[in-house]
């Protein structure tokens, strides 16, 4: 719901996508967040302005991060502490942001509108990279 949301994020889809979106909205989604508040291309940032709780918890199952909903946060993403370091971590909190594009914010608990596919895990990949890479611009020499 809105209301939680802090008002620097107001704009973040909230029920838009019940079908998977190409590769340039997910660009077109990171670049957003980088227009309305710089600060925000930090993941754990945007997270934070979503009303996303972050909790570190080793996981199973060769799960690196989850998403789950829930009442009150709406959303708690699950990270596995042994990321081989703080761009991979940061890639996997940004990834799991983009899933919630995915949901119904206006239910009592978020309600995902279409089933989980590669095509949604390749968009959320996408909308990760675009978002740490306007976050830590790369040189030529990169």
């Amino acid at each position: 719901m809105s209301d939680r949301l802090d008002k620097s994020v107001r704009w973040w889809p909230q029920a838009t996508f019940d079908w998977v979106p190409s590769d340039q909205v997910a660009r077109a989604l990171a670049a957003r967040v980088h227009a309305n508040d710089l600060a925000l291309t930090e993941p754990s940032r945007l997270a934070e302005a979503l009303g996303i709780r972050l909790r570190r918890q080793v996981l199973s199952g060769g799960f690196q991060a989850l998403l789950i909903p829930g009442v009150n946060p709406r959303f708690e993403i699950v990270c596995d502490p042994r990321a081989s370091d703080m761009r991979s971590a940061s890639f996997r909190v940004a990834h799991e942001i983009a899933h919630t594009t995915f949901y119904r914010w206006d239910e009592r608990i978020p309600v995902r509108t279409r089933s989980a596919s590669r095509a949604e895990e390749m968009f959320c990949d996408s909308f990760a990279v675009a978002l740490i890479d306007l976050k830590e611009p790369r040189t030529a020499a990169s």
